[in-house]
């Protein structure tokens, strides 16, 4: 096994320091997004300007072999050593269901154009969950369906969505209060970012978040409870267009940093 980011080692974790799985999962999709985002980690910086500090030196991630299917992502969860946490890197919302259902009973945060929460649409893993009663928090929704229109028109009180047109009411504070107290998951497609600066994604959309803006949501969604898987899909690499695959890289370095930074504390 190989760590995701770079071989320095300054960065490296001491032994005993706390796993973080990192699973392709791109189920055969060309290009392949998982591997242009583990080619473009090594060039992420291990000292973090935000902390102060490199926090891979306190989490050990390690890059465990490709999930080829759905079935095979399940397989591999099961697999993991209990209280280790796995950052998916998928192609699309299918790479979702499989970690929601590892982590039974932890409220959801999505972030998506796109609610996907219509029964029979693709990845609609979010109406399954919203069925099961489980606390689903949506943000950066701008690119709806009249079908998924009229299934948040009648979805229960757990589900909880806030519109990318909303900001005075989506803030981070409020999202997070809205997820509750206890442990989380997190399901990021990056297109829930502007497509100004995330272009390379299926169905980029106007009016997304800003990098600010997210990396606010991951801090407030993390500082009060524990953050037990991450998904993180969306990518669909472009040639000559490096800076989508290296955002994403950092993307997933920046969830590492929230995720664990309470607990190395």
């Amino acid at each position: 096994m190989a760590t995701i980011f770079d071989q320095d080692p300054e960065g490296m974790a001491p032994p005993g320091a706390p796993k973080v799985w990192v699973i392709p999962a791109s189920f055969g999709m060309t290009p392949d997004p998982a591997r242009a985002i583990l080619d473009a980690s090594p060039q992420v910086e291990l000292f973090d300007e935000e902390v102060w500090d490199v926090p891979k030196t306190w989490v050990d991630p390690l890059v465990t072999p490709p999930a080829l299917s759905p079935a095979a992502l399940t397989a591999q969860l099961a697999a993991l050593p209990p209280g280790e946490m796995p950052i998916v890197l998928g192609a699309d919302e299918r790479c979702l269901a499989p970690l929601v259902a590892h982590v039974p009973g932890a409220s959801i945060l999505y972030l998506a154009a796109r609610p996907r929460l219509a029964a029979g649409s693709v990845g609609d893993v979010v109406g399954d969950v919203v069925a099961d009663g489980r606390r689903v928090v949506a943000g950066a929704l701008r690119d709806l369906t009249a079908a998924d229109a009229a299934a948040m028109a009648t979805a229960p009180a757990s589900y909880t969505p806030f519109m990318a047109r909303d900001r005075t009411e989506a803030t981070p504070a409020q999202m997070a209060m809205e997820l509750g107290a206890g442990p989380v998951v997190i399901g990021l497609d990056v297109a829930a970012l502007d497509g100004a600066i995330m272009p390379a994604t299926p169905a980029p959309a106007p009016g997304g978040l800003s990098w600010g803006e997210i990396m606010d949501i991951l801090r407030a969604t993390t500082a009060d409870r524990p953050l037990l898987g991450v998904a993180l899909f969306g990518l669909a690499p472009q040639s000559g267009n490096h800076a989508a695959d290296f955002l994403v890289a950092k993307l997933a370095y920046k969830i590492l940093t929230y995720g664990r930074l309470k607990k190395a504390a």
